[in-house]
């Protein structure tokens, strides 16, 4: 990104492989509301493309789906998801990918993700409506079936939006 906040946007299609210039096809037209697209590409012939949200001035994290190795992930802040999955076929696979990207921008999902010190020990999604206390509470135990952790980030689309909770040794202290 510029220091104006302007997104680049070139793909070189000569460069990627036969799949990503599939996926160039399927997304080239695809929008969010509200939002920035830059396409990029990068060796080995893979495929970027990198989706900001703007709210009331306010920037989005970045957010990313790329092509590697005849698969598509969408990342963002510590957490992604790789498509196509053993659970649906790969003609669905663009669907799944811009459905996930729609739902983490308009705010259906948040993620879970703990830490140790700076070092990630493991995200989890956790869906809107969910009870946050006990969807945390449960991350915990999955987590530290083999680690430890001292604090989870409650972590949406917007830095402002996060919530940061302590973990001791009874377990995650919520804000009172």
């Amino acid at each position: 990104m510029s220091a104006e906040g302007k997104l680049s946007d070139f793909a070189d299609l000569d460069r990627v492989d036969h799949w990503s210039k599939q996926v160039y096809e399927s997304f080239k037209t695809w929008t969010l509301p509200n939002s920035r697209a830059a396409w990029g590409t990068w060796e080995p012939g893979y495929l970027l493309l990198d989706l900001i949200l703007v709210r009331d001035g306010e920037m989005s994290e970045p957010a990313s789906i790329y092509s590697a190795d005849e698969e598509l992930t969408f990342a963002t802040r510590v957490w992604h998801d790789h498509a196509p999955c053993w659970d649906f076929p790969e003609t669905q696979v663009d669907a799944y990918v811009q459905g996930l990207a729609k739902r983490w921008f308009d705010g259906e999902f948040r993620i879970a993700t703990y830490y140790l010190g700076d070092s990630w020990k493991g995200s989890l999604t956790i869906e809107t409506g969910v009870d946050i206390r006990s969807a945390l509470t449960e991350g915990l135990k999955w987590v530290r079936k083999n680690f430890d952790a001292d604090r989870v980030e409650l972590k949406g689309p917007f830095k402002t939006d996060d919530e940061i909770f302590a973990i001791d040794a009874s377990g995650v202290r919520f804000h009172q």
